[in-house]
């Protein structure tokens, strides 16, 4: 009877410290999305990162690249999630929610957030969206243009609601080159051909890499003849805009 005590015991200790909360935010509802960030599968983390940006958290766009860049961890000790920053061969931490300084402390003391290359995509578009709403438009052309360096099918949903209330034309004209950009990655045929027409015109670089690649490799061989077709156009356009400017140099 002692043993079988002794062995429950053991086992219940066991069972408590795996279940033990591996992150403390001082906030329960921050703590379990950050515990995901921490210790959840790569899905779930995924997941924490949607509930994080609908936390009244300051500041989301810092969060978010503390994780993308490796400048917001775990201290191992304390739990808390930390602002790091390099000093010599150590750390200093600081903690992210009250603004406490936990001194230094070695590189072992610390952990990442560890993420995957579609929760760096997933992070950057959620960057590029809270610039779609900053009042300058200088911004909004680089959020935009950093969404057509990255193209996300979901970014075209996205685009379509900001384009809407959109008033700068160039913001704009960039906005509907994203939509078409987002959707030549379209699972659907016809989106794809729907969105080759509608870039076809465009001359942006990622346009037109995402246009030869579905020339060279899609599936379907209706679109891979429009992306052709779409390809020769833009190089018949380039070709002319460079011969016009040879002749306007050349006049002057």
């Amino acid at each position: 009877m002692i043993y079988r005590n002794l062995a429950l015991i053991i086992l219940l200790f066991f069972a408590s410290t795996a279940n033990a909360a591996k992150v403390d935010t001082g906030n329960d509802v921050y703590t379990p999305i950050f515990e995901a960030l921490y210790t959840g599968s790569f899905a779930e983390k995924e997941q924490a990162i949607r509930e994080l940006m609908k936390t009244d958290i300051k500041d989301k766009q810092k969060f978010l690249d503390g994780i993308l860049y490796k400048t917001l961890m775990v201290h191992k000790k304390s739990k808390k999630v930390v602002w790091v920053e390099k000093q010599g061969s150590k750390f200093k931490l600081t903690d992210a929610f009250t603004g406490e300084d936990l001194g230094l402390e070695s590189k072992r003391k610390v952990k990442k957030f560890s993420i995957n290359n579609r929760m760096r995509s997933q992070i950057n578009a959620l960057i590029s969206t809270m610039d779609l709403d900053s009042d300058d438009v200088q911004k909004r052309i680089e959020a935009v243009k950093a969404m057509l360096a990255n193209p996300q099918p979901a970014h075209a949903d996205l685009l379509k609601e900001k384009l809407t209330g959109e008033q700068d034309e160039q913001v704009r004209e960039l906005m509907q080159t994203g939509i078409a950009l987002a959707n030549l990655g379209h699972a659907e045929s016809a989106m794809r051909l729907q969105a080759i027409k509608n870039a076809s015109d465009s001359l942006e670089p990622a346009v037109r890499g995402a246009l030869v690649k579905l020339a060279e490799t899609d599936a379907d061989e209706t679109v891979k003849n429009a992306a052709a077709k779409a390809v020769k156009l833009q190089e018949e356009r380039v070709e002319f805009f460079g011969y016009i400017e040879t002749l306007f140099f050349g006049l002057s």
